[in-house]
């Protein structure tokens, strides 16, 4: 078997991007609803371009971002193409908050995972109710800002844990 093969189709940004699609089918199709608090929802799919985009950088992520939304797009073919352009222009924003901005740190990232949910949610509900800021105010505020609140802590968990499980260098 060659492993110089293996360790290449391993680190392919293709694959990656794939395995990271099929998880939020699942996650969508499976679990959002075990997952759901009250109104607020886990938005994993944001959560995945973020993690993309801060790691991968700006093109991987506005790519991963347009087959995300292009994905969620058609599991709810409300407006076919709106969620590419969303997520895409949220993976622009959040590289160009990475190289302009220092966020390197746990509070950071969480302002900004905060941020990018509330953007995210904002202009989809803008679409979907014609710019009507009447309704969009009645809907965005009760589920809109707990959705943030409550993805941002999943996430804050999730990196606490990653940060607190890193093995520690031994000095003599």
């Amino acid at each position: 078997m060659n492993f110089a093969l293996f360790k290449e189709i391993a680190y392919s940004k293709v694959l990656t991007f794939l395995v990271l699609y099929l998880v939020v089918i699942v996650y969508e199709t499976l679990l959002a609803d075990i997952f759901r608090l009250g109104p607020a929802r886990l938005d994993l799919g944001l959560l995945l371009l973020i993690y993309v985009t801060l790691n991968q950088g700006t093109k991987p992520g506005i790519i991963f971002g347009f087959g995300l939304g292009l994905l969620l797009d058609l599991m709810t073919p409300l407006w076919i193409g709106l969620d590419s352009l969303i997520k895409s222009t949220l993976s622009y924003l959040v590289g160009f908050f990475k190289e302009s901005l220092f966020v390197e740190s746990i509070f950071s990232k969480l302002l900004l995972i905060f941020l990018t949910v509330l953007i995210n949610d904002f202009l989809r509900l803008c679409f979907a109710y014609s710019f009507d800021f009447n309704k969009i105010g009645t809907i965005l505020w009760p589920t809109t800002l707990l959705s943030a609140v409550y993805t941002s802590g999943v996430a804050g968990l999730a990196m606490f844990l990653a940060k607190t499980n890193k093995p520690k260098l031994q000095t003599t």
